[in-house]
């Protein structure tokens, strides 16, 4: 994934950090308490230097956004580059898992997509950040599937979108502790074999 693309905001290494500290105070306090002042503290600065790079809270939001998708790309992205070309049941499995919140790291990552996921339904620069993450993620998903089995047709990118319903489902759960990580896991790969079930 192209990180100019998702991150147009987030430009010099000083606007990376303070879209950072905006996705940790997201996972430790919630997104009602992001703000220019609560991000600045964390930062040890004052609003106007975090308002230099973001000058409103949906600039924030939208940086911290992007901080997300980058980070949670950067993680996935070498499990594709791995394999080339990626057509194994074992990349799709890791890729997949590497999504879930199975670790406190990812839990944090998790809570924080989560929380940005819902709050696009009324920010619309959100809403266009979110959609096209989802819609490239989704299409790799469909190669992938695409590649480990090709009996599967033109239905492969609906398989994808389920596959990446699922594991945002995982997600919110596993985030909420409604589900412990071995249900994850188990519900996880029993969507991956019906993914590539041909029907």
């Amino acid at each position: 994934m192209d990180e100019n693309v998702t991150s147009p905001l987030v430009v010099s290494p000083a606007a990376r950090r303070v879209a950072a500290a905006a996705v940790t105070v997201i996972a430790e306090r919630g997104l009602d308490e992001l703000s220019v002042r609560s991000v600045g503290a964390r930062l040890g600065m004052s609003g106007g230097a975090v308002q230099h790079h973001f000058p409103s809270r949906a600039k924030l939001l939208s940086a911290a956004m992007a901080s997300v998708i980058a980070s949670m790309t950067e993680r996935l992205t070498p499990i594709i580059e791995a394999t080339r070309p990626p057509t194994g049941r074992a990349t799709l499995d890791t890729l997949l898992r590497e999504a879930l919140p199975l670790d406190d790291v990812r839990r944090a990552e998790g809570s924080v997509w989560m929380a940005l996921s819902t709050a696009a339904a009324v920010h619309p620069e959100l809403r266009e950040q979110h959609s096209l993450y989802l819609d490239t993620f989704v299409d790799g998903l469909a190669a992938l599937l695409s590649a480990i089995n090709p009996s599967l047709g033109g239905t492969g990118h609906a398989r994808a979108r389920a596959l990446a319903a699922t594991v945002d489902g995982l997600t919110l759960q596993g985030i909420a502790g409604s589900l412990t990580p071995e249900a994850m896991t188990t519900t996880l790969s029993r969507a991956i074999a019906d993914a590539l079930t041909p029907r």
